[in-house]
């Protein structure tokens, strides 16, 4: 068989011209058009609004490009915004306070310094203060509390205050010194230049009702003496473990005077037995501490107190102790009655005592700290 008979097989019995022409012709119909492009557009489909609701739409079987959607910002507050600038203060101030000196800076509106000067805790100090800030009159002034003497002092002199949070006065700090070195004059700085950019969003502090100032400190001064008598009761408690174990099981609650009293009328174990049942039951009627199961119980107690009670010895050096303790908690419970007394009586005095008083779980002793705390000045807590 010939090369030409072969090849006429291999084609189906066409001959190789015919074959050339033919692959020329699929050629040219693969060059005019890609091969994965369809010769026309599937047809799209109608535009329907679905039951799930008007926002959800079938689309064809093109793809589109995701719309970009125009996202409304809301303004946010310049220095610049509002009726009159904020930039326009003669000056903003920063005073980092101490017990015994504080630290001042005052800059203009482009961040530059122009005063800074340090003053000590003392009416010298302050009157020093008014005197460098008197050209400037009532400008702003950041400092990092919102009560205090020197808080008080700067309303005092006329200025603007407003407080910084803790964690904001740290931000500030590190912003301007991110090595994180510390000293009064640069947290002052800090102060006093946040204060010039930020201020106008912050609120500044309204000098409080006298009433309402007084309130708070008592309270807070009470809670002061609570805490300093629980310190003693516990130091009560220790010394008497040492010693008089049998004390601490006749009474649970230390925190009652009728538990100071018996220490003070029997100081010592051995005291204790010498006294005799008698005493024991006067004592406790007297006291109105005699109870239906306590009391047969606790003349039980006395009657073994020495048995587990130490030497005399030591029973002799810690009762002065336990004494001493019982007399500084005697005059802690009468000062904190005359605090109790003179707290009850600005509460009632404020327009808005019944109010607070009809909070639920206020009662008379929280009450008065809550509105000794949330103060006349609503308007600061915001929205």
């Amino acid at each position: 068989m010939n090369n030409s008979a072969a090849g006429e097989n291999i084609a189906g019995g066409r001959p190789a011209s015919a074959r050339s022409r033919s692959l020329e012709g699929n050629r040219k119909t693969v060059n005019c058009r890609l091969p994965g492009e369809p010769e026309a557009l599937a047809a799209t489909s109608n535009r329907t609004t679905p039951l799930e609701g008007c926002n959800i739409s079938s689309v064809d079987s093109r793809a589109k490009g995701r719309k970009k959607q125009k996202i409304k910002r809301a303004a946010m507050n310049s220095p610049e915004q509002g009726s009159g600038s904020w930039l326009e203060k003669r000056g903003f101030g920063g005073l980092d306070w101490a017990s015994q000196k504080h630290s001042v800076v005052v800059v203009d509106p482009r961040g530059k310094v122009i005063e800074d000067f340090e003053i000590e805790h003392s009416a010298l100090g302050w009157k020093k203060f008014r005197e460098i800030m008197q050209p400037y009159g009532a400008i702003p002034f950041a400092i990092e509390t919102s009560q205090g003497a020197a808080v008080e002092q700067l309303l005092e002199a006329g200025m603007e205050v407003y407080p910084l949070n803790p964690k904001s006065a740290q931000s500030y700090r590190e912003r301007k010194a991110p090595s994180g070195v510390k000293n009064d004059r640069l947290d002052a700085w800090s102060f006093a230049d946040a204060c010039r950019i930020d201020g106008h969003g912050w609120k500044a502090l309204r000098p409080e009702d006298a009433l309402v100032k007084e309130l708070r400190l008592l309270c807070r001064d009470e809670v002061v003496l609570i805490e300093q008598r629980t310190s003693f009761i516990n130091q009560l408690r220790h010394a008497l473990a040492e010693y008089y174990p049998t004390a601490l099981e006749a009474f649970k609650d230390w925190n009652s005077v009728g538990a100071w009293m018996f220490v003070q009328r029997f100081p010592t174990p051995q005291l204790l037995k010498q006294a005799g049942k008698r005493q024991w039951e006067k004592f406790l009627h007297s006291r109105h501490l005699w109870r239906t199961k306590s009391g047969p119980h606790r003349m039980e107690l006395f009657a073994h107190a020495t048995e587990l009670s130490g030497s005399v010895a030591m029973a002799n050096a810690k009762s002065h102790l336990a004494l001493s303790l019982v007399s500084m908690l005697f005059a802690l419970e009468k000062q904190l009655g005359i605090y109790r007394q003179r707290i009850e009586e600005l509460f009632q005095r404020h327009p808005d005592h019944d109010l607070f008083g009809s909070l639920p779980g206020a009662g008379p002793k929280i009450a008065p700290r809550l509105l000794s705390e949330i103060g006349d000045d609503r308007d600061r807590f915001g929205e």
